[in-house]
């Protein structure tokens, strides 16, 4: 009885150490996969960076376009209430 309770008890402590080596091994990433991937993230967020500055140069661009077009508008429609004479 005693020496079938310590074959069980090896054999299920063999069992769970090789789970959890199982384990740990699927979770552990090679480590030159892992410097690379952190260099592509880094060149991502560069460009991401980059493309933000540039829309927002866009985006102000296009306000002062738009600001710059009313201005013409403004200017265009008191010009020609001043061209037509009234009449009374």
């Amino acid at each position: 009885m005693n020496l079938e309770k310590l074959a069980r008890r090896c054999a299920m402590g063999v069992i769970f150490a090789g789970l959890v080596a199982t384990g740990a091994a699927a979770q552990s990433q090679d480590p030159s996969s892992q410097s690379q991937d952190k260099k592509e993230d880094k060149k991502d967020i560069r460009q991401d960076r980059r493309d933000l500055r540039n829309d927002r140069r866009d985006r102000r661009s296009d306000r002062r376009d738009v600001h710059q077009d009313r201005r013409d508008l403004r200017g265009d429609r008191h010009d020609t209430t001043q061209a037509t004479p009234k009449t009374p």
